[in-house]
């Protein structure tokens, strides 16, 4: 399998707005607003867990028919201050593509990490 990273190329996917939500049941909600292209699209997705439904929806909205093969977070901590790094894997058509984020929220650096790695795919 070949890897790839979206770090220096051009992004195709923006993050524009989103939310997240616990369900019953131990479920999740997850409603993401990317602009793609230039174009802005909205989708909800219900799924076991953040980090299911965040990728689901994204997943939804790209139309990649990929999956989530690696998810990884480490927990920076200074102080007060603590930040999640995030690594995820999607792995489409036998290649994989990585994405990275860091942010003070694990959920949103799990969703900036999903589409850096779907902007890897794209470029």
């Amino acid at each position: 399998m070949k890897t790839s990273t979206a770090h220096q190329a051009q992004q195709v996917v923006c993050v524009v707005d989103w939310e997240i939500s616990a369900c019953e049941h131990k479920r999740a909600y997850a409603r993401v607003k990317l602009s793609i292209s230039g174009k802005e699209k909205e989708t909800q997705a219900v799924k076991d867990g953040v980090v299911s439904a965040l990728f689901h929806a994204v997943k939804s909205l790209t139309g990649h028919n990929g999956a989530l093969s690696s998810y990884r977070v480490v927990n920076e901590v200074s102080g007060d201050e603590s930040n999640a790094s995030v690594v995820v894997t999607i792995t489409i058509a036998d290649k994989s593509y990585t994405g990275e984020a860091e942010d003070g929220d694990t959920a949103r650096a799990t969703l900036l990490a999903v589409v850096d790695a779907v902007n890897a795919y794209a470029n």
